[in-house]
């Protein structure tokens, strides 16, 4: 029978091998992690960024389409001329954020809290604001006309100078002490909103 020295020394060019191959596999995944969190932002296209905090960044052209940003804490981040088209922003936290000139086609707000956020000349088109908090969001020449669902969305002391709100549904919304000089309300159902 042959001895554990013995057995070791006969399969050490394996034992060799198979140490090489782990460190060289545990060298690439970390190289391939570093590479994903120098790269985003601004680079985060298609990412799963579920709960992460970028609280106060300075984030302005970042591109964060078809990304997934559930709950995601952007509180105070500079975010103009971002990308966010496609992505999932349902439950985030954007509060006394600068959107202005952003893309936000296509994007899931569900819930998610914009209050004090810049929106001035943000692109909306197929988005979803349900039960999105904007009070007092600044949303000045804001087109809204583009399938944008605002059901019981907040816009309570928000400014909406110059926005093109005609046709669209505010059903539960509330508009109280909303600055809508100049907004077009044309044909919007105000079903149930609150514009006292």
């Amino acid at each position: 029978a042959m001895s554990s020295r013995q057995i070791i020394r006969k399969n050490r060019p394996l034992i060799e091998m198979f140490v090489i191959i782990s460190l060289v596999t545990i060298l690439f995944l970390g190289a391939v992690y570093i590479f994903r969190s120098l790269r985003c932002p601004p680079s985060c296209s298609g990412d799963n960024l579920t709960g992460r905090d970028f609280r106060n960044k300075t984030l302005d052209g970042s591109n964060f389409s078809d990304a997934t940003l559930t709950g995601v804490d952007f509180t105070g981040a500079s975010l103009q001329d971002v990308d966010f088209s496609g992505a999932d922003l349902s439950g985030a936290i954007l509060a006394g954020t600068n959107l202005i000139n952003s893309d936000l086609s296509s994007v899931d707000l569900i819930g998610a809290n914009l209050e004090e956020a810049n929106l001035s000349n943000s692109t909306l088109s197929n988005t979803n604001l349900s039960g999105a908090n904007l009070a007092g969001a600044t949303l000045t020449n804001v087109d809204f006309t583009q399938s944008v669902t605002l059901t019981a969305v907040i816009l309570n002391k928000a400014t909406l100078i110059g926005a093109n709100l005609a046709g669209v549904t505010l059903s539960g919304a509330l508009l109280e002490k909303a600055n809508l000089n100049g907004a077009n309300l044309t044909g919007a159902s105000m079903d149930g909103a609150n514009l006292t």
